[in-house]
């Protein structure tokens, strides 16, 4: 018998999973779909004002996403990898292998933002170190310079995702 402001101390009960200071408590329950619609609109709310979204941390969604899978629970996989495709500016370099290495489908799939993590990945090789090379004082040469780190950082996005993951 339970105590007056105690809790249950069964599985069913959900976990807690804290993220930058915010604690959501997610349901796993017998019923995926009816949770999974109670889940989307907090993922995408939380994961909007999240900090940091480096793969190695316990508390980002490359982790959640990483456990989901583990534990097979498909809609709520699903769920993840949409919130994940909505903002590709915030992932780091390592995302592409990460995901290629969790479910080599996803980049195959014709949702895979390609284009948007191209330029998200290009606005930080924008980034003021690499804004001060010798190309910069020609703006034919910086033109040409942009556009073949467009160009090849759209190739080699799959060649990227090849590399093993280590964390």
């Amino acid at each position: 018998m339970l105590r007056k402001g105690s809790r249950s101390r069964s599985r069913s009960s959900g976990f807690m999973w804290r993220h930058s200071g915010t604690c959501t408590r997610f349901f796993f329950c017998m019923d995926e779909t009816a949770s999974a619609k109670f889940l989307a609109p907090q993922i995408n709310e939380v994961w909007k004002a999240a900090v940091s979204f480096q793969v190695d941390e316990p508390d980002s969604p490359f982790a959640l996403l990483k456990m989901c899978d583990y534990f097979q629970m498909h809609k709520y996989v699903d769920i993840i990898v949409e919130a994940l495709f909505s903002m590709p500016e915030k992932w780091p370099l390592c995302a592409v292998p990460f995901l290629n290495a969790l479910r080599p489908d996803l980049l195959d799939s014709p949702n895979f933002p390609f284009e948007k993590v191209a330029s998200a990945t290009m606005e930080r090789f924008r980034s003021p170190p690499l804004a001060a090379t010798p190309f910069s004082s020609n703006p034919e040469s910086d033109e040409a310079a942009q556009l073949f780190q467009r160009k090849s950082c759209a190739a080699s996005l799959r060649t990227f995702s090849l590399v093993s993951y280590k964390p």
